[in-house]
Formats: structure tokens, C-alpha cells, sequence
């Protein structure tokens, strides 16, 4: 359950992290945010960290309805 949680926040929260880190940073606004987020998605996926894959498809299946009127 504590494995759930922190999953879910991290997905949640690192890319507000990652957008407030790189308006501070010269370097990481160079590097911009959306390849932050994906280094950041390529480090976490080659962890040895278990993490459940029904957590992040229900946050992604829960997001893209939100996301598509933002896209008018």
C-alpha cells in the first residue's frame, strides 16, 4: 500500500518538481522540462524498484480525459 501511494505521488509531484527546479536553473531551463521528465521516466523505469503498473495506467487512463479540453 506504502508502494502505491509513493508511486502515485511521485508521478503526481516529480513533474511539478522537475518544472519549478528548471525556472530556477539556467542549465536545467536549457535542458527544458519535458526532457527532464522523460530522463527522469527512463531512470525510474531502469531501477531495480518494484513499482505496479495498474497504479500508472489508472493515473494515465485518469489524466487524458482531463487533458483533451485543455488541447481547445
Amino acid at each position: 500500500m506504502i508502494l502505491v501511494i509513493v508511486q502515485a505521488s511521485l508521478i503526481l509531484v516529480l513533474p511539478l518538481a522537475i518544472k519549478a527546479m528548471s525556472s530556477k536553473s539556467k542549465l536545467l531551463n536549457w535542458v527544458g522540462p519535458t526532457a527532464l521528465c522523460y530522463l527522469a521516466g527512463i531512470l525510474w523505469g531502469n531501477l531495480p524498484v518494484p513499482f505496479k503498473p495498474d497504479v500508472s495506467m489508472g493515473l494515465v487512463q485518469a489524466s487524458v480525459p482531463l487533458a483533451l479540453p485543455l488541447l481547445y
